[in-house]
């Protein structure tokens, strides 16, 4: 899933790449138990 948000040559991740995927996950969590 990480790799369809980002396309990072490196496997690093940076803290705006987990913000994003922290309230990207956040979103799907409440379209889902809408």
């Amino acid at each position: 899933m990480i790799s369809k948000l980002f396309s990072n040559t490196n496997n690093e991740l940076n803290p705006i790449d987990l913000v994003i995927l922290a309230l990207y996950n956040n979103l799907e969590n409440i379209f889902q138990t809408q």
